[in-house]
């Protein structure tokens, strides 16, 4: 086969392609509504909501799906800090689009949620979100952007990694934090997230890392760094700094993720975790194929 016709295959192939995946404004539109779609606030009466910030502050992709996945993750502040973790990611499914919720509390408080009607499964959390003090950190600076640095340096002394019968994959760290924030108030003084990212399915989001420099308690004045884990997959997971283990369902059973229903739902014991398969819908139209020109 020559070169010349193996291009135009190629060429041929890629349009085809192209042209049967749904337009990503159209995805993008419709992972945001869903998104908006839940009421969540720290008390039961819905007297302190939380605001879900109207970007999403990462788009992702699964490469290994058959049909790939498209994902965006949303965050939920109250006071600017961040209180809820969201993805919503859809895929191509016998003919209809599959939408899935996936969900992880960052809240040291039980989040009350009010789900959207006519959903498979509704999301229930039973716990909060743990932060413990960080050993041998550094002490936190005075200066914004120096904690920056901090928060990032920080980040970088970790590794996360997840186990699946005897296949280890370790993530690799975002490059930038999802969200950097400083609350107005007065427990909590800066902090980021950060998002490990899978090697294997491209850019889709595992692991969130939350640092905090906030007070250990009530009584304490000085400000010290407070890390904590929220998994966004069911694979066994394990995170270390320095050989130290922050997080990991391995040694400890109550961390691990459940599968239900031939994985339409997923969740650890307390719900602090929660992934299920929202609906399905019927598939959005083909976007349209671009003109390639190719000079032979």
């Amino acid at each position: 086969m020559s070169t010349i016709f193996t291009t135009i295959v190629l060429l041929t192939l890629t349009a085809v392609l192209r042209a049967e995946e749904p337009d990503i404004a159209a995805l993008a539109e419709l992972h945001t509504n869903e998104a908006a779609s839940y009421a969540i606030s720290l008390d039961e009466g819905q007297q302190q909501p939380l605001e879900r910030q109207k970007e999403p502050v990462f788009k992702w992709q699964n490469l290994l799906h058959d049909k790939g996945q498209l994902g965006a993750v949303y965050v939920w502040t109250r006071e600017e800090r961040p209180e809820r973790l969201e993805t919503i990611f859809s895929q191509h499914e016998n003919q209809q689009r599959a939408v899935v919720h996936e969900f992880h509390t960052l809240s040291e408080r039980v989040l009350a949620v009010r789900s959207p009607k006519g959903l498979y499964r509704e999301w229930r959390p039973k716990g909060s979100f743990p932060l413990k003090p960080l050993a041998n950190a550094p002490a936190v600076s005075d200066n914004a952007q120096q904690r920056l640095l901090q928060l990032r340096n920080l980040a970088r002394k970790f590794s996360a990694v997840t186990h699946i019968g005897n296949e280890r994959t370790e993530m690799r760290l975002a490059p930038r934090p999802l969200v950097r924030y400083q609350p107005t108030r007065n427990d909590v003084l800066d902090g980021a997230l950060f998002a490990f990212l899978s090697s294997a399915a491209g850019t889709d989001p595992e692991v969130v890392l939350m640092i905090e420099a906030r007070h250990a308690d009530s009584k304490t004045k000085d400000w010290t760094w407070h890390p904590g884990v929220a998994r966004l997959t069911d694979r066994d997971l394990v995170v270390t700094r320095n050989n130290v283990e922050l997080f990991s369902s391995i040694a400890d059973h109550r961390l691990k993720a459940k599968v239900e229903d031939n994985y339409r739902w997923t969740h650890n014991p307390d719900d602090t975790y929660y992934v299920f398969r929202a609906k399905e819908i019927p598939e959005f139209p083909a976007a349209k194929a671009k003109p390639t020109t190719t000079k032979l």
